[in-house]
């Protein structure tokens, strides 16, 4: 980093020590117990120190002979004092740093989600909601060494991950920091009050090129007066670690809000997107509307707290979602199958699937998605166990695409509407197979939840009960009517069908596994 590197930081300081503390705990939480411990340590540096050279110049030896005038080696009431006046220090700052170490780690329940994710050598931060927790219908994506704005006056929570390597998120006038890791989120929160904001800039010009609303508006905003405070990368990360250089410049809510319309554009993560995702790869055992499918039901899921299979708690947020998403059998909700193979979504379709089940979850509905009145989630209902297509299918997004940029309930009509179209057929059984089979039955061979469906026609299978059964059309229409009265040896009892499927539906369905051969 240069001096005009630095120096072009212009970090807000008001003393020698600190910079200025412009969040709602910095003081508290920081501030204050750092200068009662540098005090107290001055102030013990001169206690010790002065009567130490004293004792030394007033007790030295004078002569080879001379012995010491007092040969006590023992005295109960210094050992006293020497012991418990630390003692009562400790305790003190045991209790007020535990305090203040609290009050950085936990967030407000309603703090504002901001994604980050950080690459060699910036950060990219993805914002999902305005400042009244409204969920965007398509997010804002900021990339690079840039300066990023938040709103004053709200909670604000950082959702974290690295891309790459392990990085360090700091922002020294609101006290907090964190590693940034990757494979995992760690977050940072903070609220910065209203008298730190910037001010509206005076006789701003636009320069050419600058000419629709929405660009004035992301212009108009980070040329507002003052509210910078850096970021920095505090872990080193390679040569250009020491220009991974950003700022935070905040403004007040209703110019935040318009800030964040104006940069939100297609192509990132957003509800759309996410319930083209759930519409192509969850459907088949997630339910919308709090039903019980084979895996939980998505409707109030985010934040819920529920038990696993073997007693833990937990809590759905982003972090736990993203666990039940690449390690769907860490952590078996209670009362449900481990039925869920791994799923390979990259981090917009991660954010994306989120912010839609977070639109199913009472902080915003999705566009055409809001629940009915009285709706109630299943017992136990989590994320986790059945959100995932088969071994070297497509991405998410490009699986089974949905026409247009449909929401979820017209992205993948159900079965019952695709096939009903004409008599059965295996073309309106492959229909039947993306919207409903997909996630547990491959078409390559390849193993998921149940058996694959590639040369199943005419096959002997074996049961857990050691019968034997031929899947003829008479033992596939059974399978599908009764699911469980026949299991094959070696799968779990997972199958539940998200809806009755009619006689043409199921005799689209074994045409098509026919044609697998």
């Amino acid at each position: 980093m240069t001096p005009e590197e630095l120096i072009a930081m212009n970090m807000p300081t008001d003393s020698v020590w600190l910079p200025t503390a412009a969040s709602t705990v910095a003081v508290e939480a920081v501030d204050k117990p750092y200068y009662l411990i540098y005090y107290t340590c001055v102030v013990t540096f001169f206690l010790i120190v002065i009567p130490m050279f004293y004792f030394m110049v007033k007790y030295k030896r004078r002569s080879p002979d001379q012995k010491a005038e007092s040969q006590a080696d023992h005295s109960q009431l210094i050992e006293i004092i020497w012991s418990s006046v630390p003692l009562i220090f400790f305790v003190i700052i045991f209790v007020w740093g535990f305090r203040g170490y609290m009050m950085l780690q936990v967030e407000p329940p309603d703090s504002m989600p901001i994604y980050v994710r950080g690459y060699q050598w910036g950060w990219e931060l993805t914002y999902v909601e305005d400042a009244d927790r409204n969920v965007l219908s398509e997010s804002a994506k900021i990339t690079g060494r840039e300066t990023f704005v938040v709103p004053a006056g709200r909670p604000v929570k950082l959702i974290m991950h690295s891309s790459d390597v392990l990085h360090s998120f700091f922002i020294p006038n609101f006290r907090q920091k964190n590693d940034v890791l990757p494979g995992r989120y760690t977050t940072v929160w903070f609220e910065v009050p209203n008298e730190f904001a910037a001010t509206p800039p005076k006789d701003l010009k636009y320069p050419e090129g600058v000419t629709s609303e929405g660009e004035k508006i992301i212009y108009e905003t980070l040329h507002w007066e003052g509210g910078e405070y850096p970021i920095f990368c505090t872990e080193y990360c390679g040569k250009d670690h020491s220009r991974m250089l950003s700022k935070f410049k905040v403004v007040p809510q209703e110019q935040y809000n318009k800030w964040v319309n104006a940069a939100s554009s297609p192509g990132g993560p957003s509800i759309k997107r996410g319930a083209k995702i759930y519409a192509n790869v969850c459907m088949a055992c997630h339910s919308k509307d709090g039903s019980r499918v084979v895996g939980p039901s998505f409707k109030n899921l985010y934040m819920r707290k529920g038990k696993t299979a073997d007693g833990q708690e937990y809590v759905a947020d982003d972090a736990y979602i993203k666990q039940s998403i690449y390690e769907p059998n860490r952590m078996i909700v209670e009362s449900y199958p481990p039925a869920m193979p791994a799923q390979n979504l990259n981090d917009d379709e991660l954010t994306s699937i989120i912010m839609f089940i977070k639109s199913l979850s009472g902080a915003a509905p999705a566009e055409g998605d809001a629940p009915a009145e009285g709706d109630a989630p299943a017992e136990g209902d989590a994320p986790a166990e059945g959100d995932a297509p088969a071994d070297g299918d497509k991405p998410a997004d490009e699986a089974a695409p949905a026409e247009g940029d449909k929401p979820a309930d017209e992205a993948a009509p159900p079965a019952g509407e695709q096939a009903a179209a004409g008599p059965p057929s295996a073309e309106a059984g492959e229909k039947v197979y993306k919207s409903i089979c997909i996630a547990c039955h491959s078409i390559d061979g390849s193993r998921l939840v149940g058996p694959t469906m590639k040369a199943m026609y005419g096959r002997k299978t074996k049961g857990t009960k050691g019968e034997e059964y031929v899947l003829d059309d008479a033992g596939m229409k059974n399978a599908i009517l009764n699911p469980n009265a026949n299991i094959a040896d070696g799968y779990p009892p997972a199958m539940v069908l998200p809806k009755k499927l009619s006689d043409a539906e199921i005799d689209s369905v074994i045409l098509y596994i026919k044609t697998l051969k």
